[in-house]
């Protein structure tokens, strides 16, 4: 059996839905069925190749809008000729969002080709392009192409079920749910025998205070001004935390200038975003929009106590006090009580990394959502 999946972004571009699309081929692989992903093409990378997994990568050309966050594909004679030869050999297709051109085209030439596909929702709210004039036009966009591929689309899942509730902002009714994930058994293989101190010297961490972790885009929408401002209010002294955000984005240079208990780690491998995580006390995520957050599953799988939001499917895995912190807004002030307040109490927040971690390991797993994607009524559709 053959499964493409077609992603607007996919690795070595870090981001959750690249790693959920990785996983999947991966484990779907592992499993004997051949695993085909179709993505935009990046600069450096070849237009085909099989990775270390066996997954067949094919990267179509395009160019990259809004500083590389918004691929889009050249969609002409060329590209159909490539699509439609990837998608004439494969029995199951998987489009990844709605909102790209490369999910956008595609799920139309399966609607036409009488193709078996679905599209998998990751997000619960509309993107947060930086202005509220921008915003707004992306809102127009969003409700346009959906209101297109409404009809077309034979079934629509999410990641979670905050995502089912969002795709019925655009009147449809999902089918279910395919869980993000994390490969949880992987990350313990690769932080097994991780020392903290060792990593925090490697990145001038101290070593006798808090470490509050942030992992992923430095953009808005992530909350990462806001997480930087509640460290900087909390009171000076030998116990203050200290913030470190690992990842990249148009934010950087701001945050390296918030002050010197912020320090900006820049773009790490995933192995040492691991070893970070592991090496921390607290992982926040502050942020306004979210499908079921990766890094966050990342870091109840290291051992971090988690501070989020209440926004997308944060709350499916933060769903009590018994988990973590679910702040009633993303302010620096709410932050920054959140923070004072488990960093006091190391037996709840010790207690309450465990339990999270727990429930990653029997709700969130790759095995668990392969067998989901496997049992769909493919035959239906």
């Amino acid at each position: 059996m053959t499964y493409c999946f077609i992603t607007a972004q996919y690795l070595p571009v870090p981001g959750g839905v690249e790693r959920y699309t990785h996983n999947l081929a991966k484990e779907l692989t592992a499993r004997g069925e051949h695993a085909v992903v179709v993505t935009s093409a990046r600069p450096g990378l070849p237009e085909r190749e099989t990775d270390k997994d066996g997954i067949e990568v094919i990267r179509v050309p395009g160019f990259l809008a809004l500083s590389g966050r918004f691929p889009v594909v050249e969609a002409g004679p060329a590209f159909y000729r490539t699509l439609d030869k990837f998608l004439a050999q494969s029995d199951r297709i998987v489009v990844q969002t709605r909102f790209y051109p490369l999910s956008f085209f595609s799920a139309l030439r399966c609607h036409k080709q009488h193709k078996k596909f679905i599209l998998i929702e990751h997000g619960a709210g509309h993107l947060n392009i930086g202005s509220p004039f921008w915003n707004r036009c992306g809102e127009w966009y969003e409700h346009f192409i959906t209101s297109v591929l409404r009809s077309r689309v034979p079934a629509f899942y999410a990641v979670s079920h905050a995502g089912c509730e969002w795709l019925k902002h655009f009147k449809i009714d999902a089918k279910g749910v395919l869980y993000n994930f994390i490969d949880l058994p992987q990350i313990e293989k690769e932080t097994h025998g991780v020392d903290r101190n060792s990593v925090r010297s490697r990145y001038h961490l101290p070593t006798g205070r808090p470490v509050v972790l942030f992992t992923g885009r430095l953009v808005e929408e992530k909350g990462v001004l806001n997480l930087a401002k509640a460290v900087c209010l909390l009171p000076e002294g030998p116990d203050a935390p200290v913030a470190a955000f690992a990842g990249f984005g148009p934010l950087e240079k701001e945050l390296c200038s918030s002050g010197d208990r912020i320090r900006v780690l820049g773009n790490l491998p995933q192995k040492e975003i691991f070893a970070l995580l592991k090496a921390s006390d607290v992982f926040c995520l502050p942020s306004q929009s979210e499908g079921m957050s990766t890094s966050m599953l990342e870091a109840a799988a290291c051992g971090c106590y988690i501070i989020t939001t209440a926004c997308g499917g944060n709350r499916e895995l933060i769903s009590g006090p018994e988990y973590g912190t679910v702040l009633p807004d993303g302010s620096p002030e709410s932050i920054a009580e959140a923070l004072k307040d488990i960093l006091s109490d190391p037996v709840r927040r010790h207690a309450a990394a465990e339990a999270a971690r727990q429930k990653v390991d029997k709700v969130f797993t790759v095995s668990s959502t392969c067998d989901a994607l496997q049992n769909i009524p493919w035959e239906e559709l």
